[in-house]
């Protein structure tokens, strides 16, 4: 599980995003 530093201002740091999960909840917060 990586955690993506785009969350991390945004608190999604506490859940950890999956690299192959990214860019879905990168459109999915956007």
């Amino acid at each position: 599980v990586f955690r993506s530093p785009i969350w991390t201002s945004v608190g999604r740091e506490d859940v950890g995003v999956n690299v192959n999960n990214d860019d879905v909840n990168l459109s999915s917060k956007l």
